[in-house]
């Protein structure tokens, strides 16, 4: 597959985004890079007729504390973050386009459904969530009716709880949207196989609605 960078520092990796079936975006985790996603997220899902669009962090971190520490504490990095995503998604055809995080990676793409709602095809967060100490307790969402969103955790993660994963389901279903979600047995901080399982279902229903639908 064609590898090159974007203005911006992205690895894009595959056919032009609208030429293609599928335009994934894949947000690495604290301390990681485009590469760990293409490593494992594009490898492992391995389809050639999708473009995978991987930002990276400047210093590999996209705000300097845990997710579960008071919103105010990241606010200012998650805000400068979040225009990333808002100059990676402006040029891609968002009703093929599903947002992939993992890490602290899924929670910025959590953050991103939850402020900026956008009209994308699907979204999953690998070990990702919503940030705060109790995000079940945050405000109502904009209405995302039927967007698949996807939610995976570890059951002995210590990154993230299981808690928070369980939050974060329920905040997105009452926005409206159909949430799946797996909690993998085990201490492992890392895309489990549960996950690229979940997220390649998705990638095939923007690839091929007409059999995903039947």
């Amino acid at each position: 597959m064609e590898i090159e960078r974007g203005r911006f520092g992205e690895l894009i990796i595959g056919p032009d985004p609208v030429e293609a079936a599928a335009c994934v975006v894949g947000v690495h985790g604290r301390d990681q890079s485009a590469e760990y996603m293409q490593r494992h997220l594009v490898e492992p899902i391995d389809r050639d007729d999708v473009c995978w669009i991987l930002p990276s962090a400047t210093r590999g971190c996209w705000y300097s504390g845990r997710a579960a520490d008071p919103l105010v504490v990241n606010e200012s990095e998650l805000v400068l973050s979040l225009g990333v995503l808002d100059r990676i998604l402006a040029p891609l055809p968002l009703s093929k386009t599903v947002l992939v995080g993992f890490s602290q990676g899924g929670c910025l793409v959590a953050e991103y459904l939850a402020r900026r709602a956008p009209l994308c095809a699907g979204a999953a967060m690998a070990s990702g969530t919503l940030l705060g100490p109790a995000p079940a307790g945050r405000v109502a969402l904009p209405q995302r009716d039927a967007l698949p969103v996807y939610i995976g955790a570890g059951s002995g993660d210590t990154w993230m709880s299981v808690q928070q994963a369980k939050d974060t389901v329920a905040v997105f279903e009452r926005s409206g949207a159909i949430v799946s979600s797996s909690i993998t047995e085990t201490l492992e901080h890392a895309i489990h196989e549960a996950d690229l399982r979940s997220i390649a279902a998705q990638i095939d229903q923007v690839r091929h609605p007409s059999e995903t639908n039947d």
